[in-house]
């Protein structure tokens, strides 16, 4: 059963107007949001009990990080052998207009969060790949989800507002904006990077 929520249940928490927000990820020692903004580019650091967001200026465009368990940041899974992504197949097939995924998270109960980016919606997919459920968000390009918060039961979801015009701007003036949503579910806690 798909069940639909207002984009009322999804908040903006920062107005970052980032050009390409992507790779939230959340720290569990340290209590705060990792993101990038791609374009900027920079790395950032929110922290959601002050509201305080440190922006680090990158060299060159950041695609994404990931915590080390020795600290700093890197990567992705992948056969250190060849180079090659691990265990690949086809999850599930979107087939309408709106629907591009993007950056997802997967919950507790192993359920596949995706961003669409253009689709202006969060989905929630079974493991099996059935849809369970949308959520709309006041943004046309979600980029990517992840749970965080000391339950692991707040979604953050990183958006975009490069390429947009400006009618859809000035109708969706947090497109760029970092949201979240409490969710009855509780993700998984990222894991680090051993290297």
């Amino acid at each position: 059963m798909i069940v639909s929520t207002s984009a009322a249940g999804l908040r903006c928490v920062l107005d970052a107007k980032a050009s390409l927000g992507e790779c939230p990820t959340w720290s569990v020692a340290e209590q705060v949001l990792y993101w990038v903004d791609i374009n900027a580019p920079s790395l950032n650091r929110f922290d959601p009990a002050t509201g305080e967001n440190i922006v680090m200026p990158m060299p060159e465009s950041i695609g994404c990080c990931a915590l080390r368990r020795s600290g700093g940041f890197t990567a992705h899974a992948y056969d250190p052998a060849t180079g090659t992504p691990l265990n690949a197949r086809i999850f599930a097939r979107f087939t309408d207009p709106g629907d591009r995924p993007d950056g997802a998270a997967v919950d507790s109960e192993g359920c596949y969060w995706t961003a669409q980016y253009r689709g202006g919606k969060l989905k929630r997919m079974a493991a099996d790949g059935r849809l369970l459920s949308e959520f709309p968000l006041p943004a046309m390009c979600p980029t990517m989800c992840a749970f965080g918060g000391p339950d692991l039961r707040t979604l953050y979801v990183t958006s975009a507002r490069q390429q947009r015009d400006a009618e859809e701007l000035a109708r969706l003036p947090l497109s760029g904006g970092i949201f979240s949503m409490r969710v009855r579910v509780p993700g998984l806690p990222e894991p680090s990077f051993a290297g």
